[in-house]
């Protein structure tokens, strides 16, 4: 993969008003540039003027998201791509820490006390997009479980990057500035601890697409967007007791706020060897297959908007499938003809028929 990013309308980034100039350059400098290299398929990336770029001989296939142009560029945030990827059951993939930073990692582990796994706790501490505090660890119960494991387990707790040189949080753990500010240290711990807990905050990403073992506690809270139910269930495919799509059964979703025992018995019950699975967890899961075929719908007909691409056709047949088991009154081909509103979408229903 050869990556572009290009160039914003405001001193190189968008001009909105969702990040300060300067906290675009904080993000851009110590989050993407340094993300490219967890991309195993990446060999090369460019930041170049709009006015530098010629799309018009590349192939469809290598243009995402689908329709993106220069002068009139769209958005693919969210996760309607990856609920596509599950239905059609492609083959997963991680993202990966460089092998330096592992054998820094490593050296970080043999340095500590006793010679034991290693459990993260990755905290989140702004106060931004958290009203109800429901985006912060429950700190009395995570102490409390932290004195438990740290009879059989070294506890390392990675606090947010602003808060990576302030007072030790927890006795009985030990505290990684290194990890919170350094990306690639930061995915190989995850990727050399036993398991990783972590609460509603962005590195949560590396967790679900990694190679580790991860338990994600999300506590609903319907007053701010990213954790809210509608969220979850428009744009992910999840409802109460689903798990995220494209992530492999070592990863798990836990619906709630934390609690003791709940912590332990995740902790316990973690397969060493789990984080090696490519095993996808299921989307039928607690009733979010209908969501996710919702999704899947959508996103279809918005790709034809632009163009007809063999994984279209693969959707559609993965999603005729599912819905003749577990939806007999649905039909995908009358759902498609009802929903194809623009030339562009009609004449790629008509393609999917023929190839179908």
């Amino acid at each position: 993969m050869k990556l572009i990013i290009v160039h914003g309308t405001k001193e190189y980034f968008r001009d909105d008003q969702i990040r300060s100039i300067d906290q675009n350059k904080t993000f851009f400098h110590n989050v993407i540039i340094p993300g490219i290299a967890l991309l195993p398929s990446c060999n090369s990336f460019m930041w170049i003027r709009r006015e530098e770029i010629n799309l018009q001989d590349l192939d469809p296939t290598f243009i995402f998201p689908r329709g993106y142009a220069p002068l009139q560029p769209v958005s693919e945030y969210v996760a309607h791509e990856l609920v596509c990827a599950r239905i059609r059951n492609d083959e997963v993939s991680y993202l990966k820490a460089p092998d330096y930073a592992k054998k820094i990692v490593n050296e970080f582990i043999k340095s500590l006390p006793q010679e034991r796994e290693v459990i993260t706790l990755t905290m989140r501490e702004l106060d931004r997009d958290d009203p109800n505090n429901s985006r912060r660890i429950s700190a009395n119960v995570w102490s409390k479980a932290i004195d438990h494991l740290a009879n059989d387990f070294n506890i390392v707790v990675v606090r947010d990057t602003g808060a990576s040189h302030t007072e030790k949080k927890f006795d009985n753990s030990f505290e990684c500035p290194e990890a919170s500010l350094h990306l690639h240290f930061r995915m190989a711990l995850y990727e050399l601890s036993f398991t990783n807990f972590i609460k509603n905050t962005g590195p949560g990403v590396l967790l679900l697409y990694g190679m580790v073992n991860c338990r994600y506690f999300g506590e609903l809270d319907n007053d701010i967007v990213a954790v809210s139910e509608s969220w979850f269930e428009n744009n992910f495919g999840m409802t109460k007791g689903g798990q995220y799509p494209m992530t492999t059964a070592s990863k798990r979703f836990v619906w709630e706020s934390e609690n003791f025992e709940e912590i332990i018995s995740l902790a316990m019950k973690t397969n060493k060897n789990e984080k090696l699975s490519n095993q996808l967890n299921e989307i039928n899961h607690s009733g979010d297959l209908l969501p996710s075929l919702s999704i899947a719908l959508r996103q279809l007909l918005k790709n034809l908007n632009h163009n007809l691409l063999e994984e279209d056709i693969n959707l559609f047949k993965s999603m005729r499938v599912l819905m003749h088991q577990h939806y007999p009154g649905l039909k995908i081909e009358s759902l498609l003809v009802e929903g194809a509103t623009t030339a562009a979408q009609k004449k790629g229903v008509e393609k999917i028929f023929q190839s179908s």
